[in-house]
């Protein structure tokens, strides 16, 4: 019983030994761009949205999306109207105006250039670099065919 107790003291030795090594391995070799590291973030996550993609000719489809910014939180206090309302503003912006190029397969072929997009819309909304990074939570594109329902059958369904 001795021998289990002092064994399994050892490898929770090694274990936290281990962990605190890495730890300070990975503060010790950073990139050494402090100022990066030192912006302290807050996250701000968007509802689900839909934005309609209209072509050439007519309604192509939607796309339903939530993202989550990643914000400086010093200069989001400073900021003098809602975030809300800068985010959205520039979703609304950015997603209408690449509606065309992202409504075909491959508009989503470079996704990183488009959301980098949005991070400085996002910034030039607010008048700062404000965002620091957008990351994708749910992209989904659904055809006009698979979201329309006729409206004979929803009459119908409600009567």
């Amino acid at each position: 019983m001795i021998k289990q107790l002092l064994f399994g003291l050892w490898i929770a030795g090694i274990t936290l030994a281990g962990t605190y090594a890495g730890q300070s391995m990975a503060v010790a070799g950073g990139s050494g761009d402090k100022a990066a590291a030192a912006v302290r973030t807050n996250v701000f996550k968007t509802d689900l949205v839909a934005f309609p993609y209209i072509g050439e000719a007519g309604l192509v489809g939607y796309l339903m999306t939530r993202f989550t910014f990643r914000i400086d939180a010093n200069l989001e206090k400073k900021l003098a109207i809602p975030m809300d309302m800068v985010i959205y503003h520039a979703m609304n912006g950015h997603f209408f105006a690449e509606a065309g190029k992202l409504a075909t397969p491959r508009g989503w072929s470079d996704l990183r250039q488009s959301l980098d997009s949005l991070r400085d819309a996002a910034n030039d909304v607010a008048g700062k670099k404000l965002v620091v990074d957008v990351l994708v939570e749910q992209l989904d594109f659904f055809d006009k065919d698979q979201v329309r329902v006729p409206a004979v059958v929803r009459f119908e369904e409600e009567l």
